[in-house]
């Protein structure tokens, strides 16, 4: 060892980290660290009587982020350390080549010398850099080499149905000797009652959840509460069927989060160990789950039947992507200054696909509004007028399916329509003023079907609103006519909507006064932000407001 070359080195530091070997060490009882600090004072740091300060990285991790005492020991490089001691070069690390490429500039800019138990390396000599980059290389490629067969490894376990995925998940134990999962019977039952609660009762995971505390069940982490959002993930696992998945996520190079992988890349193992809950259940409970989801993307799914209906049920579409909006109620529970327990509610009407919402009892102020300028005599016996249109005649008395067909087919051909007389606008064949002519009656055409759906819309609801309450549409719609027939002379269809009772009497009534409802949010989306809502309102309705 070259002594000579630390003669001008008045202050040093010892860095000390744990290698892989180390960790394997420690998990049978060993303090690594200790015996390493120990070793270096003894073999190393007695030699020299330079003052050195030692640094012990406790976490481990392959690049600078993720060993912050090694990060923080850099910036004093050079500035309060000439030298570095470290029992060997791979110590400095050996993670990506960008953190060695830093790790390098940095001691080869500052002369930093590196003191090892074997040797002395000065950034000054070009021998002893060339021995430092190939040192380091060699570290990198035998860290590469040693993940590469502790991955290929794990997966060739998980291949072979073994258990290598990491913390043993609820309602199972591990094997050691089989290296397997195998059911724990008190969590086994506790699983089985989640999946059916959810499935046969028709719970979500909240209710699941507070079913759980009241039945005194600890969570899978002991605490009496449980999360809604771990039932949400249980009734996702593949493990609960007896399916092993291993490489399902991978970390992203960029940010190291953990993303999905690829399908490719996953390894999926059917039958690899004892399931927790029957094929058909497990069919059953993804179903359900798929069409939550299918639901709220499209934003038109009726309610779940314990949530009930809702007077605006099936009545106000999205001004943004034409989805029926849903109800949605938030509850806060809170202490008055008296000390009496109370609950806050706030009512919006929401579309989860486009992410807006408004609150609720403010649209059904509005629809009020036009409903108390006209009076209930209006809607007993009222009959469509003789104004529609071409395309509105031609499908009256149609089947609704039949609609949508035809419906479909004239739009592909009035915007076929309109491309021929954009192309004869272009070639000289029609003038301005005949292009803007026929724009106008391709233009009113459209919207003639847009009302034809809306009618469409409104049947189709009320026959959802009907088998939701278990009703027959003629028994729904005598109900309602019945109370609007009812009303006291001069009475308006506002009071009689206040008089009703059920909230599914208020969708009928909705839906017999107003063909449909397109809702326009007028800023960022938030409930307190102003909307705009056109209304489509039925004939006979729009006869007396025009009186």
């Amino acid at each position: 060892m070259d002594v000579a070359n630390l003669a001008h080195v008045k202050r040093a530091v010892c860095y000390l980290r744990k290698s892989r070997e180390d960790e394997q060490a420690e998990r049978r009882g060993e303090d690594t660290l200790a015996a390493q600090r120990a070793m270096m004072e003894r073999e190393v740091l007695a030699r020299f009587a330079f003052s050195c300060d030692v640094c012990e990285e406790v976490a481990s991790g392959d690049s600078i982020r993720e060993r912050p005492v090694f990060r923080a020991l850099l910036s004093k490089l050079g500035v309060e350390y000439q030298a570095i001691v470290v029992k060997d070069l791979s110590r400095l690390g050996r993670g990506s080549y960008a953190d060695m490429g830093v790790v390098y500039d940095l001691i080869r800019d500052r002369q930093i010398l590196i003191v090892t138990m074997d040797a002395v390396y000065h950034p000054a000599n070009h021998s002893d850099l060339m021995m430092i980059r190939f040192f380091m290389f060699i570290s990198r490629e035998e860290y590469e080499m040693i993940t590469w067969r502790m991955r290929e490894g794990k997966a060739s376990l998980s291949r072979q149905g073994k258990w290598v995925a990491g913390s043993v998940p609820y309602g199972y134990r591990y094997d050691q000797e089989r290296r397997v999962l195998v059911p724990e019977p008190d969590e086994a039952q506790v699983v089985q009652m989640i999946f059916s609660l959810y499935v046969e009762q028709g719970l979500g995971a909240r209710a699941i959840a507070d079913t759980l505390k009241s039945l005194g069940i600890a969570s899978p982490r002991g605490h009496a509460n449980w999360r809604p959002g771990v039932i949400q993930r249980m009734l996702q696992k593949e493990v609960y069927r007896g399916t092993l998945e291993y490489r399902k996520t991978k970390r992203s190079k960029a940010d190291q989060r953990r993303m999905a992988a690829p399908l490719a890349e996953r390894i999926i193992v059917p039958n690899a160990h004892l399931p927790l809950i029957a094929e058909a259940l497990w069919a059953r409970v993804a179903l359900r789950r798929d069409a939550k989801r299918k639901g709220a993307e499209r934003g038109d799914a009726l309610p779940a039947v314990n949530e009930g209906l809702r007077e605006l049920t099936r009545v106000v579409r999205c001004g943004l992507c034409g989805h029926f909006m849903q109800y949605q109620m938030n509850r806060r529970a809170y202490r008055q200054k008296n000390g009496v327990a109370t609950e806050h509610r706030n009512e919006y009407l929401r579309c989860f696909r486009c992410r807006v919402g408004v609150r609720y009892r403010m649209v059904e102020r509005q629809l009020l509004c036009v409903m108390s300028d006209v009076g209930a005599a209006h809607l007993v016996g009222n009959e469509e007028g003789t104004n529609a249109s071409d395309d509105e005649k031609a499908y009256a008395g149609v089947g609704r399916m039949e609609i949508e067909r035809r419906v479909a087919e004239r739009k592909v051909e009035l915007e076929r329509r309109m491309r021929r007389a954009r192309a004869y606008l272009l070639d000289g064949t029609l003038a301005k003023d005949e292009y803007e002519q026929e724009k106008k009656g391709v233009t009113d055409a459209l919207l003639a079907l847009e009302r034809i759906n809306i009618a469409a819309g409104v049947e189709r609801a009320t026959d959802d609103v009907a088998s939701c309450c278990d009703l027959g549409e003629s028994a729904l719609a005598n109900s309602c006519e019945a109370r609007v027939g009812a009303a006291p002379h001069g009475a308006t269809l506002a009071d009689v909507y206040r008089e009703m009772a059920s909230e599914w009497e208020k969708n009928r009534l909705l839906h017999s006064v107003f063909r449909g409802a397109i809702l326009r949010v007028i800023g960022n989306g938030r409930p307190r932000d102003p909307f705009h809502l056109d209304l489509y309102v039925d004939r006979a309705i729009q006869n007396a407001l025009v009186l």
